[in-house]
């Protein structure tokens, strides 16, 4: 999901209207940029965590008497990276909503400010 949401943002942020934007924005063009890539790094991640926990790496005994508390400790936290994933696909996805709503209403404010066509 966040893969073809990425290519949206792509197309949107190479746009005039954006470029404008991010002019303003004192943190520059790169806030818009990284936010994408980090949710890409995450579902990599997370894809990569859970593969292990899929090929039985994390069932395996100890060499020393590991605590029962401690499987558990590693199911919740591949449990909190998934969570953490899924906020950032949807962070990808809003961000990409509210970039094209920028688009739209930069865009809106230029044509309004041009004179007529006679």
């Amino acid at each position: 999901m966040s893969f073809a949401w990425v290519g949206s943002a792509q197309a949107i942020s190479q746009s005039i209207e954006v470029d404008k934007l991010a002019k303003r924005n004192p943190a520059g063009f790169e806030s818009y940029v990284y936010p994408f890539q980090l949710a890409i790094l995450g579902m990599l991640v997370a894809l990569g965590a859970w593969g292990l926990g899929a090929l039985g790496l994390f069932d395996q005994r100890c060499l020393w008497r590991c605590p029962g508390w401690s499987y558990t400790a590693v199911e919740s936290e591949l449990y909190g990276l998934a969570s953490l994933v899924f906020r950032l696909c949807w962070q990808v996805v809003l961000g990409s909503q509210m970039l094209l709503l920028y688009q739209r209403a930069v865009s809106k404010t230029t044509d309004s400010h041009r004179a007529p066509d006679v």
